[in-house]
């Protein structure tokens, strides 16, 4: 019986009175706490993520409807995801977010973490994300670097979504 998280490994940093918990899934934010209080919504290691929260939503971050798009020339499916509420037919937020990413570099204050597309169905594109967190003083800073492996252009584009926290967020950790 396993006893790692359904998130995966869990990543913790932390500057003063800031801390976040960097999930391997998605290298998605799980939490981010000031002085112990929630800034951003969390959620259980092992929950199912509300929505989309925190993650990194690549290489496309929104709807595609029909799951088509075309680029350089050459049509393209890939597998649609999101069929409800109908008439709903989109693949939806991309792939990052459903992959076990790489553990790169580890420190007390940020963690970077990789993510290399496999030849996916519809999206044959040699594409690698390099995600960091740091936390300082000011805040939580999330970069990410989306760079080809060849010399052939990818379509590629990305965004995060966390949730900001009220003081009676909906998902509890």
């Amino acid at each position: 019986m396993s006893t790692q998280a359904r998130t995966g490994n869990q990543y913790c940093i932390h500057a003063g009175e800031l801390s976040a918990v960097i999930c391997q899934l998605g290298a998605k934010i799980r939490r981010f706490d000031h002085s112990g209080k929630p800034v951003l919504c969390p959620f259980g290691q092992d929950d199912l993520t509300p929505t989309c929260n925190g993650y990194i939503l690549a290489p496309w971050p929104n709807r595609m409807e029909n799951g088509e798009y075309d680029f350089g020339g050459s049509h393209y499916r890939v597998p649609v995801n999101e069929q409800t509420p109908k008439p709903r037919n989109n693949a939806n937020h991309g792939f990052a977010y459903q992959y076990f990413w790489r553990l790169e570099c580890p420190t007390e204050t940020s963690v970077t973490q990789s993510l290399r597309f496999p030849n996916l169905d519809g999206y044959p594109f040699d594409v690698s994300l390099k995600a960091t967190y740091a936390i300082d003083e000011r805040g939580l800073s999330p970069t990410v670097t989306a760079p080809t492996n060849h010399s052939r252009p990818a379509p590629r584009a990305l965004c995060f979504p966390p949730w900001l926290a009220d003081g009676g967020h909906a998902a509890t950790a």
